[in-house]
């Protein structure tokens, strides 16, 4: 078949040609016959003919039908169509690369049962709980012991620390786990008031943060809630509780809370891991379940959130500190049972600074180790569009209809042919009957 074929819009440039040309000698016209932009001086680029003489003064012709039009030919039956070519896309990872790990404080003294961290972005300061000595370890960003708090003020077994932007501590101490402050020197201010909170039942806290407006989070295991506190100390808000008919709300398990802007994250020990709430705290999404494979948890014990709003996840049984999008989507990480950098021993905790790095304290470890993210971006062949699929899978179903229909056409026109011509024995029975005559004689 011939597949060359001049569409009506050449045609038409043909006699446009020849009605300006008249008396010319003809510009030739082959295979590189083209639509050319010639610029005029002081004018707008006016579309001519290539091979198309401009009048005298340099004036370009008016603007004419464009030449030969490049259609594609009409598919054949049966004729396979070239796949669409793979589309490229860059893919983005996260590494946790270790940067220090901090043993020894003050006096040689190290970790003992550890089980807490925090960070002051207004001063850019570590907290660490060191549970076992009832102290609270303050250190700069690259690990450097800066002052420990807790002497005066016999802190028994704190557990939880969050700074806000006053200068005041938080620590969460004792057993049950109150709530109590301290000043920026370390000493005892008194428990937290919890002004506007009804009395009954008391508070049972179990995880606390701040936010940069100076708000308190605290999770009550006792009402299965988040409570939200102003500046003065004052309740602002609640939430974590979906029926209000319920004598307490889902969040009785609360491991760790990481303000984030315009969400605040909730990371449960039960049910799903890691819960997303919005400035008013209704319930948006969440992921991480109780099961296996990436992205989800074991044992959920901490969380934080960077400074591009991505999120920092530790778990204890699995020994991995996951990076996750806002989303839930898996970027990377680090971890693995173990003492060498990059590996943890049951962590307990995480913190970060908002510039990149990461504070994980290791319980079973005794240590408190700082990595640094870092991004890792790689280009990969990307999977076809679903559409494309769907329009390749569906030439080739097609392809495959023509071809069966082709074999079935050549079957049928065989038989015809064997009926009509050799369809009958030279005694005018028809052959399959002379043929099964002849095999049964053969059984016999």
């Amino acid at each position: 078949m011939n597949r060359n074929f001049q569409p009506a819009a050449t045609a038409r440039a043909d006699a446009a040609a020849e009605s300006a040309t008249a008396g010319e000698p003809a510009a030739p016209r082959g295979p590189g016959w083209r639509e050319a932009s010639i610029p005029a001086t002081g004018r707008e680029p006016t579309t001519v003919l290539a091979g198309e003489r401009s009048p005298p003064g340099g004036a370009p012709s008016p603007a004419r039908e464009p030449a030969v039009e490049e259609l594609a030919p009409p598919s054949l039956p049966g004729e396979k169509r070239p796949a669409p070519a793979p589309q490229r896309v860059e893919k983005v990872s996260v590494r946790l690369a270790p940067r220090a790990i901090v043993t020894v404080l003050d006096e040689g003294r190290g970790f003992k049962d550890a089980r807490g961290v925090g960070f002051d972005p207004v001063r850019r300061e570590v907290y660490v709980c060191d549970t076992g000595h009832g102290l609270i370890a303050v250190l700069d960003p690259a690990g450097e012991l800066v002052t420990t708090l807790g002497y005066g003020a016999r802190l028994k077994e704190p557990t939880g620390v969050a700074v806000d932007r006053d200068g005041r501590i938080f620590v969460i101490e004792g057993a049950p786990r109150r709530l109590t402050i301290l000043d920026f020197r370390g000493d005892r201010e008194g428990p937290f008031p919890y002004r506007g909170l009804e009395a009954s039942p008391a508070p049972e806290v179990t995880a606390v943060a701040t936010d940069a407006d100076g708000r308190i989070y605290i999770a009550d295991r006792a009402r299965g809630e988040v409570l939200v506190f102003g500046p003065d100390l004052a309740l602002e808000r609640r939430f974590g509780k979906r029926n209000p008919d319920a004598p307490k709300g889902d969040l009785d398990s609360v491991v760790a809370i990481a303000p984030g802007g315009r969400r605040t994250y909730v990371m449960n020990a039960t049910g799903t891991s890691i819960r997303a709430y919005d400035a008013g705290g209704r319930y948006q999404y969440g992921f991480g379940q109780h099961e296996v494979g990436p992205g989800n948890f074991s044992l959920p014990i901490g969380l934080a959130v960077d400074g591009d709003g991505r999120l920092i996840a530790a778990d204890m049984i699995r020994q991995q500190v996951t990076v996750f999008e806002a989303d839930g989507k898996v970027l990377g990480g680090c971890g693995g049972l173990g003492s060498r950098p990059g590996e943890v021993a049951f962590p307990s905790g995480i913190a970060c600074d908002g510039n990149g790095r990461v504070f994980v304290l290791e319980r079973t470890g005794a240590r408190l180790q700082i990595l640094e993210r870092e991004e890792v971006r790689t280009v990969v062949a990307a999977a076809a569009p679903s559409s494309a699929l769907a329009q390749a899978e569906g030439s080739r179903a097609e392809d495959d209809r023509e071809r069966v229909r082709a074999s079935l056409q050549s079957v049928l026109g065989a038989m015809e042919r064997e009926e009509g011509g050799a369809g009958r024995a030279s005694d005018g029975t028809p052959r399959g009957t002379e043929d099964a005559q002849r095999r049964g004689g053969a059984r016999r």
